[in-house]
């Protein structure tokens, strides 16, 4: 079964000169997100922005949630 997953970063910040992307998402929830290397949604849209901006050797995911204080991470 394929599943479709949709929908729409908040930040995305792209470095050319640095061959990177900065994918910032924000979560007001207050209940606890799954970290950024595992994050299905995040990690489709660093698939698509990757695919989409193809001279980017690096992306860096950041879950930003202002109610939890957090902020979760990772670079690929």
């Amino acid at each position: 079964m394929i599943k479709t997953i949709f929908g729409t970063g908040d930040v995305l910040i792209l470095h050319k000169y640095r061959y990177h992307i900065d994918l910032a998402d924000y979560k007001f929830g207050r209940g606890a997100v799954d970290e950024a290397h595992l994050n299905v949604q995040l990690l489709a849209y660093a698939l698509a922005a990757i695919q989409k901006y193809e001279w980017a050797e690096t992306i860096a995911i950041h879950i930003i949630l202002p109610r939890r204080d957090e902020i979760l991470q990772h670079c690929f």
